[in-house]
């Protein structure tokens, strides 16, 4: 019989050897990710064969992340509806991407409803839309603010991005003044326009604005732990 109980640091291998089994590139399925939201979600975890389940609470409300690993997903799921039947409540999963709801629905067919969040897109929208830029486009320009002289291809490296998509959005973003394709040699280098610099002064922010709102509940040494984290991941990755 599976039983909850608190993310713990003991954990750590177990949850570890899952996540790298699912082999995923989101920083939801790091170890340390989860272990620094604790105190804002309240999270606790079981084993359900080689899967792990992950129960979360927020503002009163009872959901669940997917359960990582690998193997069939229904003795996990079966377990996480026998908690919310247990409660009277609907059995919802948060953070589910494209790879996992094939799996749902290949499980489940036609027994979920799918909604998208779009608390940030909305957020960013409204701040952006004066500017005539929408959410997508985002990245691009705090890339470039960035990366000043870069150029398509190692922006689109950089960010993981299909070469068809990343063509196109800045060849939009370049159409509508907010940034400059200069050819230099063979290959074609970026810049921020005036346009671009005071849209990249909003996109950061957007995002400013938007960690406050959803860090609110760390202090200021768990920020910092945070922000290591963060930073550790990121050099990791570019090794």
């Amino acid at each position: 019989m599976h039983s909850l109980k608190p993310i713990t640091l003991d954990l750590k291998p177990a949850v570890d050897r899952l996540f790298e089994i699912e082999n995923s590139r989101s920083a939801d399925f790091c170890f340390g990710n989860v272990y620094m939201w604790d105190k804002r979600f309240k999270q606790s975890v079981t084993l359900c064969g080689d899967r792990l389940v992950t129960l979360l609470h927020r503002k009163g409300e009872l959901f669940f992340a997917f359960p990582v690993g690998s193997g069939d997903i229904r003795p996990s799921f079966e377990f996480m509806q026998g908690i919310c039947d247990r409660n009277a409540l609907p059995l919802r999963i948060c953070g589910v991407c494209e790879e996992h709801l094939a799996l749902i629905n290949e499980a489940y067919p036609d027994e979920f409803e799918v909604t998208e969040d779009r608390d940030f897109s909305d957020y960013a929208a409204r701040r952006l839309q004066e500017l005539g830029l929408n959410f997508g486009q985002i990245y691009f320009i705090i890339y470039v603010g960035k990366h000043p002289d870069c150029s398509p291809a190692v922006l689109t490296g950089d960010l993981h991005l299909d070469w068809g998509h990343s063509h196109r959005s800045l060849s939009k973003l370049a159409e509508d003044g907010f940034l400059t394709r200069e050819k230099q040699g063979r290959s074609y280098h970026l810049h921020l326009t005036e346009k671009g610099d005071a849209a990249f002064t909003v996109c950061h922010q957007v995002l400013f604005d938007w960690d406050a709102q959803h860090l609110q509940g760390l202090n200021d040494e768990e920020k910092m732990q945070l922000l290591n984290l963060l930073r550790k991941a990121a050099a990791i990755e570019r090794v």
